[in-house]
């Protein structure tokens, strides 16, 4: 079954339940009218049956009960029942009890009592057939005598419910009408509702499809700051990550392509030299040399790319622990040494602790100070590790070469950025964009200063704090 789409979803819910309410509130408007009316029909039925028994005496002498009421004051007690009944039928009848004696009896004359009433008043259909609501009031009447039982009158009221049914149809017919205006109305404020609503979320699908065909385009916003402004945000936030990241893509491509193809080149070209005839034994070592320089700076490239493509998966420290940064220093530093022993000076203070990944923070320090000995020019590199504030572990590597131009020391740390002729061209200049990125992954800063002559690079990262890395 095929799903319903929003917009229709939205109007069948808001008919549904606005239904439901017409549906209940006219059923309690009704239901409470015709208790009310019911109620105050049978409220005259039980006046009229009251004042008849007002009329009925017990006569001492007679040793029986007397209604005495006048003809006249009988047909202006029936013509005002009439009335009120909406001139319909209106009839009454009195009994004396126990006896069973008939006092007076009004025309129509009443059906016969299927049982004999309680003490007090009941409300019943004396004929549904004619829609007569009958009262019967059942009460004692006071004497002087102690020996005789107390005398009792049955007084019977009966008028026509026609007026109260004739009342009812009406707020039904009422009721009715109104219900079927009221869904009118409804369907068609749920449609434009419901319309109003999807369309900001058209106009955005219209412009999310817009997103690949059009460089920078944007979400539309209503400027109420609501739920789809919101949304529309996160949209243009998330095309433009995902623009960026396809061009940092494209660019990272293209620049290891080209920069893969020069080595590949040199090592593909020496091997061709080198199998021609008639080279000696000296040429051709010095052809391998030169292959195995070259595989080696391809190997660098290839392990650099590695780094970046893992930081740029990981978007951040995989796994966090608290780090001797002194430490990795040191060995860093050692092995530094191993290619230029009189070159690297350190100054090392113990108890360095940072948070972080070990491996990410050794081949952060492993750029810096490889970086450093390569554009270096031979000079001396100082390694200086120490705190500030008791807050920062700061990482210091000056090199004394001919220095970074001020207008070049943030484009130093992109990728593939090699220097302008000043510095070395050696390499492929990816090591300071893996320090950027390692640095970054670990809440540090980095700038380069200048060491006058020379260049300076400072790294600071955030001393560990174990209570917080370990919950």
């Amino acid at each position: 079954m095929k799903a319903l789409s929003i917009r229709t979803s939205l109007t069948l819910w808001f008919v549904v339940m606005t239904g439901v309410l017409l549906i209940g509130f006219g059923a309690t408007l009704y239901f409470g009218m015709r208790a009310t009316l019911r109620t105050e029909f049978d409220r005259r039925l039980l006046t009229r049956a009251e004042a008849l028994v007002a009329v009925c005496e017990w006569e001492e002498d007679a040793r029986a009960v007397e209604f005495e009421m006048q003809p006249e004051m009988a047909a202006e007690f029936i013509a005002m029942g009439k009335r009120e009944a909406g001139s319909g039928t209106f009839t009454f009848e009195i009994r004396s009890l126990p006896e069973d004696r008939i006092l007076h009896a009004s025309d129509p004359v009443l059906p016969a009592l299927a049982g004999e009433s309680d003490v007090g008043a009941s409300f019943a259909f004396a004929d549904r057939h004619e829609l007569l609501r009958e009262c019967s009031l059942r009460r004692t009447l006071p004497t002087e005598s102690d020996v005789l039982p107390a005398p009792e009158v049955l007084v019977r009221v009966a008028a026509s419910y026609e007026l109260v049914v004739d009342q009812l149809a009406r707020v039904r017919t009422i009721i009715y009408l109104l219900t079927a205006i009221a869904v009118v109305v409804v369907v068609a404020f749920g449609l434009f509702l419901s319309r109003r609503f999807v369309r900001p979320l058209r106009e955005l699908g219209a412009a999310a499809s817009q997103v690949g065909q059009q460089r920078g385009a944007s979400m539309p916003k209503r400027g109420s700051d609501d739920e789809v402004d919101r949304l529309a945000s996160i949209l243009d936030r998330t095309f433009s990550a995902l623009e960026d990241a396809a061009e940092r893509k494209a660019r990272f491509t293209a620049d290891a392509a080209h920069e893969l193809r020069n080595p590949v080149s040199v090592i593909r070209n020496a091997a061709e030299i080198a199998l021609r005839e008639g080279r000696t034994a000296d040429e051709m070592r010095e052809f391998l040399v030169d292959i195995r320089t070259t595989s080696k700076r391809m190997g660098d490239i290839v392990e650099s790319l590695l780094t970046l493509a893992r930081m740029d998966a990981e978007s951040g420290v995989a796994r966090s622990e608290v780090v001797d940064f002194a430490s990795i220093v040191r060995d860093s530093v050692t092995a530094a040494r191993i290619e230029a022993p009189t070159r690297i000076h350190s100054d090392v203070n113990a108890g360095a602790f940072v948070a972080g990944e070990q491996n990410l923070l050794r081949i952060l320090v492993d750029n810096l100070i490889g970086n450093a000995l390569r554009h270096g020019n031979g000079s001396t590199v100082h390694v200086e590790l120490g705190t500030r504030d008791a807050q920062r572990v700061v990482l210091t590597v000056t090199d004394h070469g001919p220095g970074i131009p001020e207008e070049l020391r943030d484009a130093v740390f992109r990728r593939f950025h090699r220097g302008n002729g000043q510095r070395s061209l050696e390499g492929a200049g990816l090591g300071l964009a893996i320090v950027a990125e390692v640095a970054a992954a670990h809440r540090a800063t980095c700038r380069i200063e200048s060491a006058d002559p020379g260049a300076r690079v400072v790294v600071e990262l955030p001393i560990a704090d174990p209570y917080e890395l370990s919950h």
